[in-house]
């Protein structure tokens, strides 16, 4: 029996189930996660997209808007978030709570890449190891980015969809589909301090540049 995309497990009724399942605890808690990869994250990401009041940023996957709510606070940016879960967009506009953020849909996103219109990054996190079809979400973020615009990723190394057969991987490369479509910067991991010693060793952080 071939497993069969359940996308409807990312649906929910209220922010905290929100939050436990956009950051699982792994060996740690919801809150911890929360608490001390976030931080880190935003102070990472800023250090390389170098965001101010003029950039604009897809966060791409941004659940209820855990990373565009400190971009925001931290740089005065514009952020369209986009999110494959309804519920977590219409929790995402309290959770963010500024006029400097709009949920946005994939129709939305296209209709900006049909006139020409771009932004200036996308960060992307835990988010391409859960699609079915990653390597047409590396094209539509390629599409939407600038000339030289810069993309941020935090990604398991192996890809875990939500199926009728509980989480799979489908064996693609998101590693080596990433480097066939940007320019790399770098490479890193989450600091083991800050998360869990397995989740760093499991996933990868990935600076790219649009070429």
């Amino acid at each position: 029996m071939n497993p069969i995309y359940k996308p409807e497990i990312f649906e929910v009724e209220s922010e905290p189930a929100a939050k436990a399942i956009i950051l699982t605890p792994e060996g740690s808690t919801t809150d911890e996660r929360w608490a001390k990869e976030t931080p880190y994250l935003i102070e990472d990401i800023c250090s390389f997209i170098k965001p101010d009041q003029d950039t604009k940023v897809v966060d791409f996957g941004c659940g209820i808007g855990r990373i565009s709510k400190e971009l925001i606070a931290k740089s005065g940016c514009a952020v369209l978030g986009l999110d494959i879960s309804q519920s977590m967009l219409e929790l995402a506009v309290g959770y963010v709570s500024s006029p400097r953020f709009r949920p946005v849909t994939r129709p939305y996103l296209k209709n900006m890449i049909h006139n020409d219109m771009r932004v200036d990054a996308c960060v992307s996190l835990w988010v391409l190891q859960h699609c079915p079809k990653p390597l047409e979400e590396i094209a539509l973020i390629k599409s939407i980015l600038k000339d030289d615009g810069y993309f941020y990723i935090l990604n398991n190394i192996h890809s875990a969809i939500p199926t009728n057969m509980g989480w799979v991987s489908d064996g693609v490369d998101i590693q080596r589909a990433l480097e066939n479509n940007f320019k790399l910067e770098s490479y890193s991991q989450l600091p083991a301090e800050l998360t869990t010693e397995h989740l760093s060793n499991a996933s990868f952080i990935g600076k790219f540049r649009k070429h």
